[in-house]
């Protein structure tokens, strides 16, 4: 099965979260970027107002081809309430009909009505979403939150019978990736 691990991070923890997932799966890692740089206090505000509106963002042109992956994993933040607007453009822009699609998103408070949502524009791009997973954050970054947290274990332990039917024990043993 050929997977592909595409994210947007703008501080670096979905990123930390994308790599786990392409390490254990043995998957390819896609960097959505955005054209323009946000500040920090641009993510708190004009970015969450952005996302909650469910605007796009401009990225950077899609380089990489989903129709040659079998599954893809979407990794991003929740910014307000609803995903980061690079990860609503590359939904738009990339080409996912036919895809089947696992969301994982990075959020202080749950997800609401985001879930919903992405499902929503999933849909519309005609791809198929299969299961989406919420990854509890706090201020601490991804990195120590990977290191004291059984999260994104549970996400894998539950995620590998998913996509390996017949071969899933081999991946109930957690990869790290080297510090």
């Amino acid at each position: 099965m050929k997977l592909l691990v595409a994210y947007y991070s703008h501080t670096g923890d979905s990123r930390v979260i994308a790599r786990q997932l392409e390490l254990h799966y043995n998957g390819d890692l896609y960097c959505i970027h955005e054209t323009q740089k946000r500040s920090r206090m641009g993510v708190r505000f004009k970015g969450a107002s952005q996302a909650n509106r469910e605007e796009k963002s401009q990225i950077e042109p899609v380089s990489v081809d989903p129709q040659q992956y079998d599954v893809i994993f979407l990794v991003a933040p929740i910014w307000g309430t609803m995903p980061a607007p690079a990860l609503h453009a590359f939904i738009d822009e990339a080409n996912l009909k036919g895809s089947k699609v696992y969301g994982f998103f990075l959020c202080r408070s749950g997800l609401g009505s985001a879930e919903e949502v992405f499902h929503q524009w999933l849909e519309d791009a005609g791809a198929e979403l299969q299961d989406v997973y919420t990854i509890a954050t706090s201020e601490k970054n991804a990195k120590s939150f990977l290191e004291g947290s059984q999260q994104i274990d549970d996400i894998l332990v539950d995620l590998s019978p998913k996509l390996y039917p017949d071969d899933a024990e081999e991946f109930f043993v957690i990869k790290r990736p080297n510090k």
